[in-house]
């Protein structure tokens, strides 16, 4: 039997450039997945639950692979959120092509020291050496996309193309041969992310929606659901961004 979630989530976020973090307790979510990798770290001496299609699973450290559908129960500790296409996405899964695992334990040590002192530069000390881009292309690309995004633009996939010196269906099928993801579905996840943040951030949800190029607070709310199982409500009046 699983436990009722409290309702209300409560905590830290730190949003960066394929990553996106939240220490504090995890509130009310319905079965949701997304793009990103997951990784699930409970508070020391506490076990976390996740609602899989195949059961619930259980441990101290979990990951999940993108696109993987699941439900957190009752969770306390540390979220961190995982670009396919980020250089720590490999290090943390490594090659296990499982939906779900648990995390090493040198991990699992180096993230308990991130919980305990969530900021931008010791999540930045987590990334391995000289850590790249297997294309420099897409590097570039995806630095595009997230300005594009940040300034209100909508981040065509035409434009991008032309900064790749593809024709757009050569590029549509680039992009996902590179980071296993198509790219509408991908700007509409890193639209999701830079809605948080303004939402945090102290923008109303209506203009947080529409600087992320959302149609209007319905649309939001509706991607919100999708992808992270949880209500604006529920999720971010809590959090304070770091």
């Amino acid at each position: 039997m699983s436990a009722s979630p409290q309702p209300y989530w409560q905590g830290q976020a730190l949003l960066g450039a394929g990553l996106a973090l939240f220490v504090g307790h995890s509130g009310d979510n319905r079965a949701h997945r997304h793009l990103a990798h997951q990784v699930c770290l409970a508070r020391p001496g506490t076990v976390l639950q996740l609602e899989m299609d195949e059961g619930v699973v259980q441990g101290e450290a979990l990951w999940l692979r993108s696109g993987t559908r699941h439900r957190l129960l009752g969770h306390q500790g540390l979220l961190l959120w995982v670009d396919p296409t980020h250089a720590l996405a490999p290090a943390l899964l490594g090659s296990d092509p499982a939906a779900w695992g648990h995390l090493e334990p040198a991990w699992s040590a180096r993230l308990q020291a991130l919980a305990l002192n969530p900021q931008a530069a010791t999540l930045m000390a987590l990334l391995p050496p000289a850590a790249a881009a297997a294309d420099a292309r897409l590097a570039s690309v995806l630095a595009l996309l997230r300005r594009a995004l940040a300034g209100g633009d909508k981040g065509e996939r035409q434009a991008l193309a032309q900064a790749c010196a593809l024709s757009p269906d050569r590029f549509s099928h680039w992009f996902k041969a590179q980071s296993g993801m198509p790219l509408r579905s991908y700007r509409k996840w890193l639209r999701l992310l830079l809605a948080i943040e303004q939402a945090l951030a102290g923008r109303s949800l209506t203009e947080a929606a529409h600087g992320a190029g959302f149609a209007d607070q319905a649309h939001f709310a509706r991607t919100l659901r999708e992808m992270l199982g949880v209500t604006a409500s529920i999720a971010l009046r809590g959090v304070r961004l770091l």
